[in-house]
């Protein structure tokens, strides 16, 4: 066996353990196929079954790796995201379940303000979209404190409305 064919099998092997800590549906019963493409790799003499198998272990092997935070594009005006937060705690304590902002720039783009919910990994973080229905949606990102986490779909309009 070669050195690359012991790399890839332990690579396997590592993304198999991840999975196994996990305790999600995406993650059930991927730690297995892991060990399992890995032992028959090695049997293989370093070998897959097919193009598809390598892609697939390719693909376990970078779903198992922790995703790479997004960068801020910039620092939100303090006054303003006071502001806003202000306006959402006064929407809250009047009774509003889930209170939004909805404005639009200078070139005819909406743009929705709401806090997540609860359950969100995001919880009580500002969302920004265009205030479609989820899934019909455009994400145009978060503001988490002060920073401005942007997806692609934000255009400059809505950019320059938030800094």
């Amino acid at each position: 066996m070669t050195t690359a064919t012991l790399n890839y099998a332990e690579a396997l092997r590592e993304a198999a353990a991840v999975y196994d800590r996990r305790n999600d549906g995406f993650a059930a019963g991927k730690g297995d196929i892991c060990r399992d493409i890995a032992n028959r790799y090695e049997k293989a003499g370093g070998l897959f079954a097919s193009d598809r198998q390598h892609e697939f272990a390719d693909k376990l092997i970078a779903w198992s790796k922790p995703k790479a935070e997004a960068a801020p594009v910039g620092q939100v005006n303090n006054n303003a995201i006071g502001r806003i937060r202000t306006m959402f705690a006064s929407a809250l304590s009047a009774g509003l379940r889930f209170p939004k902002i909805r404005l639009q720039t200078p070139a005819g783009d909406k743009l929705v303000i709401a806090t997540a919910g609860p359950n969100s990994r995001y919880a009580g973080d500002l969302m920004l979209t265009d205030g479609g229905t989820f899934g019909d949606n455009v994400w145009y990102g978060g503001i988490n404190g002060t920073d401005l986490l942007a997806s692609r779909s934000m255009g400059e309009p809505v950019r320059e409305m938030l800094l």
